[in-house]
Formats: C-alpha cells, sequence, structure tokens
C-alpha cells in the first residue's frame, strides 16, 4: 500500500481518515482471521483508490489507477500488516476496525511520544461486502486486481 500522489474518479472521499475514540490497534492474529483471503477495496488520504485481494498463501495482487497492477506478498509481523511487492514500496501498517466493514490502517504508533505528524492513513473495506465507512461514497466500481499468479 503506498500513497497515491493523483485522485481517481471512482471514489469521492469526505473523510477526515480519523480513528473513532476507542478504537484499538487489532492484534496479530486478529488480522490474519481477517484479511487472508479478503478482497480489499481502499482509499488513501487524498481520496485516490486502490483495490487488493490477500490471499491465504501470502500473495498479493494490488491495483489502482496510477501504478496499476502489481504482485508480491503480504504478511503479519507482530501486530502489523505488512506489504511487499516485486517493483513497488511496501509499508508495515497498524489495522483498527473503526465498523463492522470498515478498517483503518496507519503507520505504527510509538511507544512513547506523539503519533506521527503526516500519518499516511488508509481507509477501506471488505469488496464483497457492503462498506460500513461513514462519508464514503463509491460512485464506480474500481477494477478487480489481475487473479493471483
Amino acid at each position: 500500500m503506498r500513497k497515491i500522489a493523483a485522485a481517481a474518479g471512482a471514489v469521492i472521499l469526505a473523510l477526515a481518515h480519523a480513528a473513532p475514540a476507542g478504537a484499538e490497534p487489532m492484534d496479530g492474529a486478529t488480522l490474519e482471521a481477517t484479511f487472508s483471503g479478503m478482497s480489499f477495496l481502499g482509499t488513501y488520504e487524498d481520496g485516490s483508490w486502490f483495490s487488493e485481494i490477500y490471499a491465504p498463501d501470502g500473495s498479493i495482487s494490488y491495483v489502482d489507477a496510477v501504478v496499476g497492477h502489481h504482485f508480491g506478498n503480504w504478511e503479519v509481523r507482530g501486530n502489523n500488516f505488512c506489504t511487499t511487492y516485486v517493483d513497488i514500496e511496501g509499508v508495515c501498517l497498524t489495522a483498527e476496525q473503526t465498523s463492522e466493514n470498515c478498517y483503518l490502517f496507519a503507520p505504527p504508533r510509538p511507544a512513547k511520544g506523539p503519533a506521527p505528524v503526516d500519518t499516511g492513513t488508509v481507509i477501506g473495506w471488505n469488496a464483497l461486502e457492503p462498506s460500513t465507512c461513514e462519508s464514503i461514497a463509491v460512485t464506480a466500481p474500481a477494477p478487480t486486481p489481475p487473479r493471483l499468479k
């Protein structure tokens, strides 16, 4: 998951990407159980969209309107959800379930001190179920990521 500079017309974002009060990062076992096998549709802070498939074998398929299709791997490291790709930058993030089918991904919180100023947050949902993310209206379906090899 990488921040994309250009906005796509597929998603209108009217959300400041803030977690509700009391939301806590998911633990490693919950991350694995929640995302393994999921088709995920998400938005970056700038409103641009992306779609990923997190296969149970740890492979990942990614697509967005700017960098296109990419393949790689996903894994849980401690309580962080991590992605690596063959030809684009990957990242490790924490995830919070903000509602029934809505997840907020953000850089890990430091053990001490304030949270990072540039959060680089992502919000998204299981693409096969109705989104419960507030203030996000999907105006057109995002393309499905290519099938995993």
